[in-house]
């Protein structure tokens, strides 16, 4: 199956959230600590995470269950490929990506997920003004971030 961007933003993130609010998405949600806070904090905006481990995703979906504000979503998926394939370009006002697992030997690049084509990706799907939020602690891999 090939997927394609969806050519109409606001129809698509009407149809994940059920409102027009701008959206923020943060990728390696993890437990959800900086999600569901800055949801709170910021009700006018939508926020999807996006989570790798099937098994970091379930607990944060549960827990988004119980307790989770309404404007939160989450996908357990590759932030490389749901990025790259279906975010609608120019449609996200900011990403949030803080301390991503940085694989530092060489054999571990192909996992990193700050690439060239990613962030060529990320800047896609941003909107004009939109922002990415980044954090690490190793300088080689802020490199890559920075493009």
């Amino acid at each position: 199956m090939i997927c394609q961007r969806m050519p109409d933003a606001s129809a698509f993130w009407r149809q994940v959230f059920g409102n027009d609010a701008a959206v923020e998405i943060e990728i390696g949600s993890g437990d959800g600590a900086f999600l569901t806070a800055w949801a709170t904090l910021h009700p006018e905006r939508n926020l999807l995470g996006i989570e790798r481990s099937p098994s970091k995703a379930r607990r944060l979906e549960a827990r988004l269950a119980v307790r989770g504000p309404a404007n939160v979503r989450m996908v357990q998926a590759d932030a490389r490929c749901i990025v790259a394939s279906i975010i609608p370009a120019a449609s996200v006002a900011a990403y949030h990506v803080y301390f991503p697992d940085p694989w530092p030997k060489r054999g571990h690049a192909p996992r990193r997920i700050f690439t060239p084509d990613f962030v060529r990706d990320l800047g896609a799907t941003l909107m004009s003004d939109g922002r990415l939020h980044f954090a690490t602690d190793v300088e080689t891999y802020a490199s890559v971030a920075r493009g």
